[in-house]
């Protein structure tokens, strides 16, 4: 089939300047009619009596300015598009032609530019003239569909979520009633007889997940006036008003071939037009958001063409008063600067991340301006400079903010060092031109020895800093706060409790509420002091996280753990554990490779292994969390995620993170007694757990009065004191399980 030719209308300079614009559409492949336009008048003429597939209109013509002639053009057709061409355009040219209309502006000896922009902009209008022709075919079909459900004598309804939408007569007058609107916001199920309503519910649970059987079914329905009638009903899922929707036929009884034979035919075209009707739709949706994706697309090219020339011109103005970088650095050379640091610490101190942001940075621009305001920030930068050591940089990596890397002898030495530099520089007077201000700015900072990566360290301190106010200091997460004496005690004895085997495994049972047997346990952790002292995580897990020693602990409580099955051998076979992985962990590239290799290295091991991550470190790693519980299954192990329920985000969770167990988080258990809000909120939770078959955990359960609840809930099992404390050790030199010291077989627990 032969392309169509494409009017092209050309106001140029001269027939030669006209030409050269025609070849470069010709030379494209596009077969194209010109005609020049010389003047508005010529071009109000014209279109008076045609309309162009494209107009190329030259900036500067005196009997045609470009403003005129889109403003022309859009009264016409606001889809025609005019494409501006000049000799040598910048980006303010560029920004103006965009603000009267034009689709863009080409450099006349560009070519491939014009080609380009012709080719986009002629496909646009394709899509817009198919849209629209969509559009009426679409009304047509809907029309016909209208009439057809109007004369059909049949019953039809569109049942959305077990109400009636739209009816039709022969439906309503069906049941008694006089219009079709009547009906529509009725449930459909009193329509049914009582004894066929769990059989209608069921046909409708199948529509929702998909899976609606097609057959005829043979119901009893009822009038509003309490008569019933036996009917064959069919229930369709179909597209109507581009929704997924039940349709549902109640046929009539009529007894008339003749009319029976007609009815059969109407309902044949019907579904020919219904079908063609969906199919149009689809290519009317498909259009739509191509369409829309195209005038995005142009919205945010004239959106960024109108700032660039807009700080274009703020810059010229801005040079004169202020030099290149103010005083600082790159944020690429910033971000290396601090990756190195990150990568190879120094050999004394403490390195650190320090941000500054200007207060008030908003409000100072609607006040002065931008080039004064650049002026200010300036000097400001150059008053922060005045407190570096030697070889230390300030960098300036945004508007209103600065960065440096420090070397100090402790974190509390750079949060002094900050504070001292925003007590000596808050409150200055700055000054340029005819304006003048007091400046102050807020700061935050980071360790970088323990942190993850530069920019994630930066983007913490970044936002810490914006949001602090008031000219003050605060520490942001991205590294490990500086370490306490009191954290220093306790990572010194975390170590070498690691080195000396002095951690002591400890296990807690959960009990199931339908009776099985099955053992499971928690696996929990003590640590003990050379005096034999006794030590809760909660006493050093908070140091050994800022001393990143949670991924030591996890792999120690593992291996020892996995010991202890394969030394049971059989008696532990039916016994399941479950064990924490922290964030550190979950983190860690091979801590796959690291389980099935310590598996491996148990080959005795027959008990079952779950491994428990914390709701909000799954959410904070959604992918690698769902990597892991998929590996985790492969190495025949269990997944389970806890304090669940503390994350809005649930449905999340399970969607993305498959999982064998969730366990409840604590708190909730003993504020549902109290609070009716939150016992919803545990029963929405096991429902959502019962529907994705995952087995639920309720943990801190301590009364009798939480457990008779639970119960009612549809938990599945429990844990927590009221069950046994945290005392259960298996102990490894041989033997049985042992509860509180007292020897007992683990058949009997």
């Amino acid at each position: 089939m032969q392309e169509a030719t494409l009017k092209v209308w050309i106001a140029d300079h001269s027939q030669n300047d006209a030409e050269a614009l025609a070849s470069t559409l010709r030379n494209a492949g596009y077969r194209i009619r010109t005609t020049a336009i010389g003047s508005h008048g010529e071009l109000d003429e014209k279109l008076a009596e045609d309309t162009p597939d494209l107009v190329l209109c030259a900036v500067d013509l005196e009997l045609l300015p470009l403003d005129k002639c889109t403003a022309a053009c859009a009264g016409k057709a606001p889809e025609i598009p005019v494409i501006a061409i000049a000799e040598d355009p910048d980006d303010t040219a560029l920004a103006a032609a965009i603000s009267f209309g034009a689709r863009d502006m080409v450099r006349r000896e560009a070519s491939d530019h014009l080609q380009q922009v012709v080719g986009r902009e002629l496909e646009v209008a394709r899509h817009r003239r198919a849209l629209a022709e969509s559009r009426s075919e679409a009304e047509e079909s809907r029309a016909l569909a209208d009439t057809f459900l109007d004369s059909s004598t049949d019953g039809v309804a569109y049942i959305h979520e077990g109400i009636h939408g739209q009816v039709n007569s022969a439906y309503a007058q069906r049941f008694g009633f006089e219009l079709p609107a009547e009906v529509e916001g009725l449930p459909v199920l009193e329509f049914i007889a009582k004894d066929d309503r769990d059989a209608v519910k069921k046909r409708l649970r199948e529509f929702d997940k998909g899976q609606l059987n097609p057959e005829p079914m043979e119901v009893t329905m009822q009038t509003m006036e309490g008569e019933s009638f036996k009917v064959s009903i069919l229930m369709q899922e179909v597209q109507h008003e581009g929704e997924r929707t039940l349709r549902l036929l109640v046929p009539t009884d009529t007894g008339n071939p003749e009319l029976e034979a007609v009815h059969d035919a109407l309902k044949k075209e019907f579904n020919n037009q219904r079908e063609r009707l969906q199919k149009i739709e689809t290519e009317y949706s498909e259009l739509r958001e191509s369409h829309q994706i195209l005038q995005k697309e142009q919205e945010e090219l004239n959106s960024k063409l109108k700032t660039a020339a807009k700080k274009l011109e703020e810059n010229k103005q801005a040079a004169a008063e202020v030099s290149a970088d103010g005083g600082s650095q790159a944020r690429a050379a910033f971000l290396k600067e601090a990756d190195a640091l990150i990568e190879s610490p120094p050999d004394s101190g403490k390195a650190g991340l320090v941000c500054f942001s200007v207060d008030k940075y908003d409000e100072l621009l609607g006040q002065v301006g931008f080039s004064n305001l650049e002026s200010f920030v300036s000097q400001f930068g150059k008053a922060i400079e005045k407190h570096l050591d030697k070889g230390e940089k300030l960098y300036r990596i945004s508007d209103q903010g600065f960065a440096v890397c420090l070397t100090r002898d402790a974190d509390k030495e750079i949060e002094k060092w900050a504070n001292d530099v925003l007590h000596s520089v808050n409150g200055n007077l700055v000054e340029s031109g005819t304006h003048s201000t007091s400046m102050g700015a807020s700061a935050a900072f980071v360790r970088l020895s323990s942190a993850e990566d530069a920019d994630t360290a930066l983007t913490n301190a970044w936002s810490a800093a914006s949001a602090a106010g008031e000219g003050s200091v605060t520490r942001a997460a991205g590294g490990k706060s500086e370490a306490s004496s009191d954290d220093e005690k306790w990572i010194d004895l975390i170590t070498t409790a690691l080195e000396k085997e002095r951690f002591q495994l400890v296990y807690q049972p959960i009990a199931a509420l339908d009776g099985s047997a099955t053992e499971r346990y928690v696996v929990r952790i003590r640590m003990l002091g050379e005096d034999g002292t006794e030590y809760a995580p909660e006493e050093f897990m908070p140091a050994a996280e800022r001393g990143d020693l949670m991924r030591d602990i996890d792999r120690w409580v593992i291996d020892k753990t996995l010991a202890v099955a394969a030394e049971r051998g059989a008696e532990a076979s039916d016994a399941t554990f479950f064990m924490k992985l922290s964030e550190a962990s979950v983190t860690t590239p091979d801590i796959l490779d690291w389980i099935a290799a310590t598996l491996e290295g148990h080959k005795g091991m027959q008990a079952t292994i779950m491994f428990e991550v914390a709701q909000n470190v799954v959410e904070k790693h959604l992918k690698t969390a769902a990597n892991i519980a998929k590996g985790l299954q492969k190495l025949k192990c269990g997944f389970a995620v806890d304090n669940f329920g503390v994350d809005k985000s649930g449905l999340n969770t399970i969607k993305h993170v498959p999982m064998d167990f969730l366990k409840l988080e604590g708190a909730f258990i003993a504020e549902m007694k109290e609070d009716p809000d939150k016992r919803e909120h545990v029963q929405a939770i096991i429902d959502l757990a019962k529907e994705n078959e995952i087995q639920t955990i309720a943990g801190q359960v301590e009364d009798a009065n939480s457990l008779a609840t639970l119960w009612q809930l549809g938990i599945n099992f429990i844990q927590g004191n009221y069950v046994q404390e945290a005392e259960v050790v298996l102990d490894s030199d041989g033997g049985g399980f042992h509860w509180n010291g007292e020897e007992k077989q683990a058949s009997s627990n």
